[in-house]
């Protein structure tokens, strides 16, 4: 753990970071990034995709936990089990998760059939798209 630690510290200083975004569970895979956080006096945020959260019971967590600057549901059914959980009101924060589809109309140059024709996809297959960039 105080490998990690240095090594998150290390990555946080040369790279110079002003925010700290973790993508997971406020309760859990924090340990290295939040106190490095919070040591080097970074934001750290995390974005909370599931439910249920119940709210730490072992101490170093619980003192862990409630150093976030911000907790981010991506609905109403995940900040209510953040509530539920025990979450402090003034951490948590709700952004629904989506995309506006309105604003990619018209950007596609390769109409539907030909892609799938390129993919190998029959017509009458279900095709779902998931595009990200994870660092």
């Amino acid at each position: 753990m105080i490998g990690a630690l240095r090594r998150r510290l290390r990555v946080m200083r040369d790279a110079r970071i002003d925010l700290v975004h973790l993508n997971n569970t406020p309760s859990l895979g924090f340990d290295d990034w939040l106190p490095m956080a919070r040591w080097l006096g970074i934001p750290c945020i995390s974005t909370v995709m599931g439910s249920p959260y119940g709210f730490p019971s072992a101490p170093l967590r619980r003192l862990l936990t409630r150093r976030f600057d911000r907790l981010v549901a991506i609905s109403d059914t995940v900040l209510e089990g953040l509530r539920l959980g025990g979450y402090p009101e003034a951490m948590l924060t709700k952004v629904n998760l989506g995309v506006d589809l309105e604003a990619f109309t018209g950007q596609v140059r390769v109409p539907a059939e030909r892609m799938r024709e390129s993919l190998g996809i029959p017509a009458d297959r279900m095709l779902v798209v998931m595009v990200g960039n994870l660092r």
